[in-house]
């Protein structure tokens, strides 16, 4: 047995992993160059649209579905998420408390303003304002829902054949609905008959004509979502490579010779369970998904089957959530272990903390196996993978130390960068890698692994700053505690020294190797380094006595400003080999986080020098 099939089996073991999946949300689907299971598929886009994964009141399979048998964008659900107050007035929109729309209301909104949308969408994100690139975001997540929602149109029983001498030629019923795909094997029938209406004047059409010509019409109209190809569920019937291969969209294979064999069976499948959707047949629509599901996975090898499973349960398992619900519990836990039960408390908080960070580390691992890379390719990865490298040092700190202050860093550190995760994970499933990886998964394993490793160490050792600042100067007496809390970060700095150095110098090693030079003074580089530097001097500065604990600890809360300027910053900054674009909003929280913090580290470090002069005089 695989050990991946190990692994799903141990999965199953934990608590929910026994609940029924929905077939349908186990469908495969090619999207953004891999195959990933249909539920991936729709939660990707509601995180797009709203920011949420789910819709209310339906999962994300359900919502996809209601999309694509409206065609028509006659959905009600409201899947929009204006962020910004200033887009609702400048599109017309209602106001509203939670600011979601629905399709139809953003069609109508943007109808009157789609020329100056499709102008800004022309120019660069950088010449835009920050309303007008909301305004975009808005116009684009519209085109994208359109295009799903017309990408399975042939399939849907929208078309009628009144004409009862053309459904004898041709077959087909008159009284009930047909798809394009159906009546397109017919399109040689249906010319003949346009034929015979020549130049007749339309005053003297029959009805059998008048009806043809609405056939026709009808048929125009669904022929104009052709377009849509973002829908990719056929597989190839034959590929050494089943990943690499294109998949086709229902619209490439209708109409086409390429509707039979595996092709055919997937639409007919497809075709019954949308049908059956539309009916609000649940028993047929099951039938057909099991159809479509045995017919599909029976050309998959079982190696793709297993992450597609895997990756079908991570979704519904939410383990991020579960994982940042266990640290909030270790930190009130601790938080109530200082008034009652010191012990009983510190103990199951740290149990808390130990189960956080194991269902963190499974949520990684999960996405290793799915994505078939390190955690750590996309901005929101790496802040997932530094917060759970900040947890499981605070849980290290604590079984050392058994003094509750790694509770409290473990905590405080996986739950703030869960939170943050959670508002980049629009961006988060993704197979793209990062412009300073390129295609080389070795260095990515130990470069940016190693270098995040260390971003997680230094928040954690600025945060026992920022904990010791506060101590000093509202309990100076605390001398015991103070002492812990000094050598406390004391180890966490040469601990994150450590992997930041060895990091920077494996990131240059690299670099010679894929760009032929070991250092080129990027300004990504130039961030490690800075970080590598800073770290060193106060380390010497500890070691000479030139720094006393408390100008130590200032030291580590500036460190958090120049870690979060070379993680974030510079990727922002539109400059550089590692760039992902700069991002307004992003630019905005990076500098107020800069700012709250030199902020915090002049005042109490101006208080904790206050106390300890009062103590020289005293």
């Amino acid at each position: 047995m695989k050990k991946t099939s190990w692994l799903l089996i141990l999965l199953a073991l934990l608590p929910g992993a026994a609940l029924a999946q929905e077939i349908i949300g186990e469908l495969p689907v090619q999207h953004q160059g891999r195959i990933k299971p249909l539920d991936t598929f729709a939660r990707v886009h509601l995180l797009a649209f709203s920011g949420k994964r789910s819709p209310k009141g339906a999962t994300p399979e359900q919502w996809l579905l209601d999309v694509l048998t409206h065609p028509d964008g006659s959905s009600p659900m409201r899947v929009f998420k204006i962020r910004s107050p200033e887009v609702v007035i400048a599109l017309g929109l209602p106001e509203r408390e939670d600011r979601l729309y629905s399709y139809s209301e953003m069609v109508e909104a943007i109808g009157p303003q789609e020329g100056s949308l499709r102008e800004l969408l022309q120019r660069e994100e950088e010449e835009r304002t920050y309303v007008e690139n909301q305004l975009v975001e808005a116009y684009r997540n519209v085109l994208r829902y359109q295009e799903i929602s017309r990408s399975a149109s042939c399939l849907l029983p929208l078309l009628k054949i009144e004409d009862p001498e053309l459904a004898r030629e041709t077959g087909l019923p008159t009284d009930q609905l047909i798809s394009y795909r159906t009546l397109v094997r017919h399109f040689g029938v249906i010319r003949g008959h346009l034929d015979t209406l020549g130049h007749l004047p339309q005053d003297q059409w029959s009805d059998a004509q008048k009806a043809l010509v609405r056939l026709v019409n009808a048929v125009n109209r669904i022929q104009e979502d052709r377009f849509a190809h973002i829908l990719s569920i056929i597989p190839p019937e034959s590929s050494e490579d089943i990943d690499a291969t294109k998949w086709l969209s229902p619209w490439e294979v209708v109409g086409t010779a390429q509707d039979t064999g595996l092709a055919a069976k997937i639409l007919d499948g497809w075709e019954t369970l949308l049908a059956a959707r539309r009916n609000d047949d649940q028993a047929s629509e099951n039938e057909a998904a099991i159809e479509v599901r045995a017919a599909i996975r029976g050309a998959l090898p079982d190696s793709r089957l297993e992450r597609i499973d895997l990756e079908n349960w991570y979704n519904r398992m939410d383990l991020f959530y579960k994982s940042v619900a266990f640290y909030i519990l270790a930190f009130l836990l601790l938080a109530t272990s200082w008034m009652i039960a010191p012990r009983l408390l510190r103990n199951t908080a740290l149990i808390s903390l130990g189960l956080g960070v194991a269902l963190h580390i499974a949520g990684l691992i999960c996405r290793m196996i799915i994505m078939g890379r390190a955690p750590v390719s996309t901005l929101y990865e790496s802040v997932v993978f530094v917060g759970m490298v900040a947890a499981l040092t605070g849980a290290v700190v604590e079984l050392m130390r058994r003094d509750g202050y790694g509770i409290l860093l473990g905590s405080i550190a996986g739950a703030v960068l869960h939170f943050v995760g959670f508002g980049k994970s629009a961006d988060g499933d993704t197979m793209g890698m990062l412009v300073a990886v390129l295609n080389s998964n070795f260095w990515l394993a130990t470069h940016v692994v190693t270098i995040t490793i260390g971003y997680g160490c230094s928040l954690v050792a600025g945060l026992a700053g920022h904990l010791y600042l506060i101590l000093r100067a509202f309990r100076p007496q605390a001398k015991a505690r103070l002492d812990v809390l000094s050598r406390n970060m004391g180890g966490l700095t040469v601990v994150a020294l450590f992997f930041t150095l060895f990091g920077t110098i494996l990131g240059g090693i690299w670099a010679d190797q894929s760009w032929g030079r070991f250092w080129g003074w990027d300004p990504k580089e130039n961030g490690a380094l800075l970080i590598v530097m800073w770290q060193l001097m106060l380390l010497h500065g500890r070691h000479t006595a030139l720094f006393r604990p408390r100008g130590f600890a200032f030291g580590l809360v500036i460190n958090n400003i120049i870690v979060a300027l070379a993680w974030f910053g510079v990727n922002l900054l539109n400059i550089g080999l590692h760039t992902y674009g700069f991002a307004g909003n992003v630019a905005t929280n990076l500098a107020i986080f800069c700012l709250v913090e030199l902020l915090f580290g002049v005042l109490f470090y101006g208080l904790a020098y206050r106390r300890g002069q009062q103590e020289a005089r005293a």
